[in-house]
């Protein structure tokens, strides 16, 4: 079963609109590799295809997991917040 907090990741970024820094530097990376592909062969092009999945798989994983991270932190964060307060 999927977590509330992939749920609630994967929700964040479907909403995501418009120009981001992000889909600039994607453009941006888009751009570069049209340049590389013009002087490459086709074996090489497809290593080339083979190692930008792999690297944006990987980036993605570690993205999710950076964010669940975060939201746990900041969870935690608040419970001893709320808990101190308790005390105090």
């Amino acid at each position: 079963m999927e977590s509330i907090i992939k749920k609630l990741y994967f929700l964040v970024l479907e909403q995501s609109t418009g120009k981001s820094k992000t889909s600039k530097a994607r453009d941006r990376a888009q751009e570069a590799y049209e340049k590389i592909e013009q002087v490459l062969s086709e074996e090489q092009i497809e290593s080339v295809d083979e190692f930008v999945t792999k690297s944006e798989d990987f980036h993605a994983d570690e993205e999710r997991e950076m964010y669940i991270r975060g939201f746990k932190t900041g969870v935690l964060l608040m419970a001893e917040v709320l808990t101190a307060d308790q005390i105090l």
